[in-house]
């Protein structure tokens, strides 16, 4: 019976395995965009300085709706907020490729923010709702680790795909 209890069910490894990509990705999607800026700017002949908002709209709309996120899930249920995160952050990735100008992309970042905001508020919440106590910081580390994990290569990687790619491939990538 010891040996069962130290084994993952199928639910706790399926919740485990959407926590730490959606929070790899969601992170990944944050970082990988820096290097990409110059490069947007050209394609959508504009300044630097408002591509920069491509980035910063994603970051703000994450920082200002997670905490509504959070309260909505918790009156809603979280994995419906988590499911339709998920589906919004990858609509609007293929979105975002399709931009036809800097302001439609701009707005498709706030709304992928958004759908960030679905997952973080969630992620953690589920996490620990699937597993007991005794395992929780176990798995608390590993959602972290894939949250810094996304961070530290969303700029290498991100870079990577630009070079070779195109900015647009940043976010094909990230929304399959």
């Amino acid at each position: 019976m010891e040996y069962m209890s130290k084994q993952h069910t199928r639910e706790q490894s399926g919740t485990l395995l959407v926590s730490v990509t959606t929070a790899f990705i969601s992170t990944f999607m944050g970082s990988a965009l820096n290097l990409s800026i110059p490069d947007m700017g050209e394609h959508f002949g504009v300044s630097a300085t408002l591509v920069g908002w491509v980035v910063t709209a994603y970051m703000l709309a994450v920082a200002a709706m997670s905490v509504p996120m959070g309260k909505i899930a918790d009156t809603y249920g979280r994995k419906p907020i988590l499911i339709w995160g998920v589906f919004a952050f990858s609509l609007t990735g293929l979105l975002a490729v399709l931009s036809f100008n800097i302001w439609a992309m701009i707005v498709f970042r706030i709304a992928q923010g958004i759908a960030g905001a679905m997952i973080f508020s969630t992620n953690t919440a589920i996490l620990i709702s699937a597993f007991p106590p005794e395992e929780r910081g176990k798995v608390l580390g590993k959602l972290t680790a894939s949250t810094y994990m996304g961070l530290s290569v969303g700029p290498v990687v991100g870079g990577v795909l630009n070079h070779y790619f195109g900015w647009q491939s940043i976010f094909a990538i990230s929304s399959v």
